[in-house]
């Protein structure tokens, strides 16, 4: 699974800012990744997968060029929404139901969607041999940074279950976005299935994440960073 980080369109969505926006992982960082993956297992099944906040992944998707005709060497592009089942459905057969210890896990049961200790993922996410998480270098309002942890422990999660509508892939009303219980949500959800490897797109950095706030321009929340970490 390569794990790219798209949430939403750039301000104005101006097609200018379908690559090196800092807002998503520009698609070329990504099909270089899936290009080396390729090399080193010529059979594997590389997906990439994602979920964004706003409006569908699939439109998400296709404005920052993550189509098939830029990613010959990819098995499958996956928009979440469309395989994590039906919304709200604990025992949909698209999900694994997952525990942590009581002495390791943090974010409280009382603010999950079920009020009980099961967390979902996404079989097709859970079921990987191998997962590479490709976020932006920015910071984030409430989690500080978005890196190799967060883009996964808030991007996978099934927007079936986490979702904060049918028609809303965001998921800042199903879990708890504010400072402390974001992070422990994080911490939590990553224990749950660790990635691999983090490759950070870092060509243009990005303050005011994850999608820029404070009333400022693109301009002045993008840092020309040219750098891979």
């Amino acid at each position: 699974v390569l794990k790219p980080n798209l949430v939403v369109y750039p301000q104005g969505s101006d097609p200018n800012y379908a690559e090196l926006s800092g807002i998503g992982t520009d698609w070329r960082v990504v099909k270089a990744v899936a290009n080396i993956v390729r090399e080193l297992n010529p059979d594997g099944i590389i997906n990439i997968i994602e979920s964004s906040a706003e409006p569908s992944t699939r439109e998400v998707l296709n404005f920052y060029k993550y189509t098939e005709e830029n990613f010959p060497n990819i098995d499958a592009i996956i928009a979440y929404e469309d395989s994590c089942g039906v919304y709200w459905d604990y025992n949909d057969e698209h999900l694994e139901t997952l525990l942590l210890d009581d002495n390791i896990r943090l974010y409280p049961d009382d603010k999950k969607p079920n009020l009980s200790p099961e967390f979902y993922m996404a079989k097709i996410f859970y079921d990987a041999d191998v997962v590479i998480s490709i976020p932006v270098l920015k910071n984030h309002l409430m989690a500080i940074i978005t890196g190799g942890v967060k883009n996964v422990a808030i991007g996978t999660v099934p927007t079936s279950i986490y979702a904060n509508s049918e028609t809303s892939n965001a998921k800042w009303t199903k879990i708890d976005h504010g400072f402390e219980n974001l992070n422990k949500w994080i911490h939590d959800y990553y224990l749950l299935k660790p990635v691999d490897f983090t490759l950070v797109d870092g060509l243009q950095g990005f303050d005011h994440g994850p999608t820029g706030e404070d009333e400022l321009s693109m301009e002045e929340m993008q840092h020309n960073m040219r750098l891979i970490l």
